[in-house]
């Protein structure tokens, strides 16, 4: 919020510098003292006259108290470009009194670089017909303060004129506290960005330590925190200007494992915090607290007598890495220059810059806490499916033996009756063993296609002739549920391509058998294909409920299944269309479905081969 002055009380008396537009229309330039409202007044200053009429005095008088009033600059020039308005506000941007810089050439208010530039624009400006435009509308208009701290700034200027001399007036605006909120928003992005590049816990402390010190700070120094609320690891960076030594003699130390009672509090508060002048002692004890004694001999005494890098005080910014709900650590950002110290300024943004921190890594973590359990779990499965294979294999040899005996006795006794009980079992035994033969093989399949051990065995082959040879595989199943099975594929197509024919035809017995099992009594399952310049795509489409969309994009994935997340059950684990994936993928090929619910689904895929 700008900064209000109150008016000056009436009746009270002002002194007030400057270039005024009476009520009459004329221009001039005055410093009028001892005005009290309603009084006259008429005189002149380098031949500009001021004449404020008895019915507009009051009003020439509140208009001066507006111009002084303004908490932007309000700067007049004369024809040679000397200062004849200062108004408050150009106090306060400027850091000059009025009464200092009336008279004085414009140039004490530019940097140095930027006065022949400007003197052309003025130039150009008076050149122009136009009497008043905004200035920098392609480049930054550049301040100086009586510091010598340069400052962005937006201004525009107006020319009018008194007895033919060209009065110039800019309106300024200093900009440095809204380019600083938007060179911290634009490092935010970037920090973000660099962060969130990598899903590895120690990519991400290593960008964050890189960029700590690239940009903020001489050292960063990253503590982070166990669960347990233990020390689990340091990490020191340092600028290349900085001095190394700080950081050798910190990490040589034999630390407790603690940690320290400050960092606690900091990580438990969440805020940063902001400390100027600190020891170097003190700073050690806080980064690796002793194991035994507080002076280890690292400690404040040994910085008073000079075993450690001479340094002065230092400004240290304390900043929680957290999420919204978890503290993970704290980094300690160090300057070193007593005068680039840190500003409070910087809290807000380090904030932020904290929370930012923390997400990328707990990201990070959750990542690498998924991929220990998928690897856990798929080495339990590959267990499991070789565990199980041997019994399973005892169990078909049991199986086989019994059928041969069954068969043998029939054919001693022909007229003897079958047991229908005994080929009722015999045969669930069977079905339910090939059932789990066919569930180990695919948990085997998968595995190998995940650690990319899946070997193809490409000859040029027709597609014409698989898909004939998996429809033949799967007419029994088609019509014991009465679907009808349609191939609208023709060997004219020219479907030829080098490829794995029994990997294919596991793909496709895969798609056509889901397509039967989804489609109602009475419907029609159709394969097709199209022969294109560089692919053959092939097309397995039913009359089935089809899938939600919110559903499509997850079939191919392991163990997912439609029926299961809408709590339908169903047999079979979810990964027959996940091996078609890897297979079709293997073939440098792509698949992917289509589907409307109550429509059906259409499951496509396609593999490479030779241009036409």
């Amino acid at each position: 919020m700008w900064p209000i002055r109150p008016f000056p009380p009436r009746g009270s008396r002002s002194s007030l510098s400057g270039v005024f537009l009476s009520p009459t229309g004329r221009t001039g330039v005055q410093t009028l003292q001892n005005i009290e409202p309603g009084k006259h007044a008429s005189s002149a200053v380098n031949g500009l006259p001021l004449v404020v009429d008895h019915a507009g005095s009051s009003s020439d008088t509140r208009f001066a108290a507006i111009l002084q009033m303004a908490s932007d600059a309000i700067i007049s020039v004369d024809a040679e470009q000397r200062i004849i308005l200062f108004n408050r506000g150009a106090e306060d941007i400027f850091g000059w009194a009025s009464d200092e810089i009336l008279g004085q050439p414009l140039d004490v208010l530019l940097p140095a670089a930027h006065r022949s530039i400007h003197r052309r624009h003025v130039e150009a400006f008076c050149m122009d017909p136009i009497p008043a435009r905004p200035m920098a509308t392609r480049q930054e208009v550049c301040g100086l303060r009586r510091s010598g701290q340069e400052f962005p700034a937006e201004a525009s200027i107006v020319r009018t004129q008194a007895n033919g001399q060209d009065i110039l007036t800019v309106l300024l605006r200093d900009i440095s506290h809204r380019r600083r909120r938007e060179d911290r928003q634009r490092f935010l992005v970037e920090v973000s960005e660099l962060l969130f590049r990598s899903l590895e816990v120690g990519n991400t402390l290593e960008a964050f330590g890189s960029k700590a010190v690239e940009t903020l700070a001489d050292h960063c120094v990253l503590h982070m925190v166990s669960e347990a609320g233990r020390s689990r690891s340091i990490q020191w960076f340092h600028s290349p200007t900085a001095d190394a030594g700080l950081e050798r003699l910190a990490l040589d130390r034999q630390g407790s494992g603690k940690v320290p009672d400050l960092i606690g509090e900091i990580l438990g508060d969440g805020r940063p915090t902001l400390m100027q002048d600190v020891e170097l002692g003190w700073l050690l004890d806080l980064v690796l607290p002793p194991s035994s004694a507080p002076d280890d001999g690292y400690g404040s005494a040994e910085v008073e007598a000079g075993q450690t890098p001479a340094m002065g005080g230092l400004s240290v910014l304390l900043l929680p890495i957290r999420t919204p709900a978890n503290p993970l650590g704290l980094a300690i950002l160090i300057r070193s220059d007593r005068s680039e110290a840190f500003t409070p300024e910087i809290l807000e943004m380090a904030e932020e810059l904290g929370l930012r921190a923390g997400m990328a890594l707990e990201n990070a973590r959750l990542f690498s806490d998924a991929q220990r359990a998928i690897q856990a779990r798929d080495e339990v499965l590959g267990i499991v499916s070789h565990d199980l294979g041997n019994p399973l294999q005892a169990v078909f040899i049991g199986l086989d033996a019994l059928e041969r005996t069954r068969a043998d006795g029939a054919a001693a006794a022909p007229n003897r009756v079958d047991d229908a009980g005994e080929i009722c079992y015999l045969s669930a035994i069977r079905r339910s063993a090939e059932q789990m033969e066919r569930l180990i093989r695919e948990l085997l399949e998968v595995r190998r296609l995940e650690e990319g051990h899946l070997v193809l065995r490409k000859t040029p082959r027709s597609l014409c002739a698989l898909v004939a040879e998996s429809l033949t595989l799967l007419e029994p199943l088609a019509r014991v549920r009465s679907v009808s099975l349609v191939n609208e594929v023709s060997a004219s197509q020219g479907l030829e391509a080098p490829m794995d024919g029994d990997r294919l035809l596991q793909v496709l017995s895969n798609l056509i058998g889901n397509a039967v099992k989804h489609t109602a009594r009475g419907g029609r399952v159709v394969v097709s294909a199209l022969r294109r310049a560089t692919e053959i795509q092939v097309s397995v489409a039913d009359e089935g409920p089809g899938i939600p969309q919110e559903d499509l994009a997850r079939v191919f994935e392991r163990f997912w299944r439609a029926e299961r997340a809408r709590g339908m059950g169903g047999p079979g684990m979810g990964l027959g269309l996940a091996i078609a994936r890897g297979i079709v993928q293997a073939h440098g090929g792509r698949i992917w479905a289509e589907s409307e619910v109550g429509r059906g689904s259409v499951f496509h895929f396609s593999i490479p081969c030779p241009a036409t």
